[in-house]
């Protein structure tokens, strides 16, 4: 699962909005938006933001991205595990 799947499917579990997730975040709605569907790549402060609105531990979104982001190199090198 990736990193934006992971906030969609919190969105969808707790029956809230993209927008509503936006505000509680403080980012723009359109921003948000444009992330989710990999549009823009968020910085750190974003996702920490995003984890803090979410009431994830701090860290959990950039984790779960620096996983992915390691797994796609990996298997562009060749290399894998």
């Amino acid at each position: 699962m990736t990193w934006q799947e992971t906030i969609l499917d919190w969105l969808n579990r707790e029956e809230r909005s993209q927008a509503w997730l936006a505000r509680k975040a403080v980012i723009n709605d359109s921003y948000l938006s444009a992330i989710l569907n990999d549009l823009r790549s968020p910085g750190s402060k974003v996702l920490h933001k995003l984890d803090r609105a979410m009431v994830l531990p701090l860290g959990t979104l950039e984790g779960l991205r620096s996983q992915m982001e390691l797994a796609l190199k990996e298997g562009n090198d060749g290399h894998g595990s």
